[in-house]
């Protein structure tokens, strides 16, 4: 018999242009569902996370998720250069800090 996985939701932190950020437990998506989990993900790098939302490991260093210049314009900005358009120069908002919980 299969185990039945939980959802690895701790907290919504933040909602922007339709992209929910939430912070995750890593720790079990990493030991359950994906070793390769890392600080953050999304859709087109991690198909089972959905289409509209940004995770972060509920142990990552927030900062230090900003200073990668992580987006929350990736699965946007991914979808139209998968369409052959190139993006914007300089167009790169970072994602909002997040205070911890």
């Amino acid at each position: 018999m299969s185990e039945q996985l939980k959802p690895p939701y701790l907290r919504k932190a933040d909602e922007r242009n339709a992209i929910q950020v939430w912070l995750v437990d890593g720790a079990y998506i990493r030991t359950r569902m994906d070793e390769e989990f890392t600080n953050f993900g999304q859709h087109y790098r991690f198909k089972y996370i959905p289409q509209n939302e940004f995770w972060i490991d509920s142990e990552a260093d927030p900062d230090a998720i900003v200073r990668t210049n992580c987006t929350i314009a990736w699965p946007k900005r991914a979808g139209r250069e998968l369409q052959g358009e190139r993006p914007k120069r300089g167009h790169s908002p970072q994602l909002p800090f997040l205070p911890p919980s």
